[in-house]
């Protein structure tokens, strides 16, 4: 029988980040791709929306509040268009509102 964990630690995801903040793009793919995933980073909501379509992605990681667009946009799509893509919500802000 295999080992199950094995399994899934052959195959990581695609993950898709997108975020204006280069460095936190920069941090967070280094730290991601470390862990062997393979990522691709985008800064505006309308190249990730061109992303999605045109790939395949496990998982969207987006900023919350972006200067042409934000997270709620790109989920908004995701859950039309990307159903099997799951999505995590990041923000510099310290507060729910």
């Amino acid at each position: 029988m295999a080992d199950r964990t094995l399994i899934k630690t052959a195959t990581k995801a695609r993950i898709l980040l997108v975020d204006s903040d280069r460095i936190m793009l920069a941090s967070l793919t280094s730290f991601l791709e470390a862990e062997g995933y393979e990522v691709t980073t985008v800064e505006s909501v309308k190249r990730a929306i061109d992303c999605l379509d045109a790939g395949l992605y496990s998982l969207l990681i987006t900023e919350v509040d972006m200067p042409q667009g934000d997270g709620f946009e790109l989920l908004r799509h995701v859950r039309r268009s990307h159903k099997d893509v799951e999505v995590i919500f990041v923000t510099g802000y310290g507060t729910v509102e």
